[in-house]
């Protein structure tokens, strides 16, 4: 566990030396699994969509066979595409692809990914600020 959290934090001062748009590499930790999750483009931008890349691990182990899928939502706003579901293809073992639905307005915005890995069903979410250009 000290091993991957050291691993985390040097791969986040890595990518910080990355180009101007950077890596928004994002990884939360959900019971024995780690979900990191990429955006193209690597800023999200109001008025267009985007596509979303998961990778699943469990005891350093990418996990393939899952069915994850996301939505994305603005907590402080209804809008009409809360509740759309986007499932997610399988790249390779323990990667996974999702196009998503417009960000319609600046904001702050979340992304939830549900996934069921094998008899495991679990649910995170991710945090996104757009702003108005």
């Amino acid at each position: 566990m000290l091993t991957r959290t050291l691993l985390l934090v040097s791969a986040v001062f890595i990518c910080s030396a990355c180009s101007s748009e950077g890596d928004n590499a994002q990884t939360r930790q959900v019971g024995d699994y780690f979900l990191t999750l990429r955006t193209d483009p690597a800023r999200l931008e109001v008025g267009r969509d985007a596509e979303f890349t998961v990778h699943i691990e469990k005891d350093d182990e990418a996990q393939g066979g899952c069915r994850p899928r996301l939505r994305q939502y603005m907590p402080a706003h209804s809008l009409a595409t809360d509740q759309s579901w986007h499932d997610m293809e399988p790249l390779e073992k323990g990667l996974y692809r999702a196009r998503g639905s417009e960000f319609s307005m600046g904001g702050e915005w979340e992304v939830e990914v549900q996934f069921n890995c094998g008899d495991a069903s679990k649910s995170v979410t991710f945090n996104y600020k757009l702003v108005w250009m």
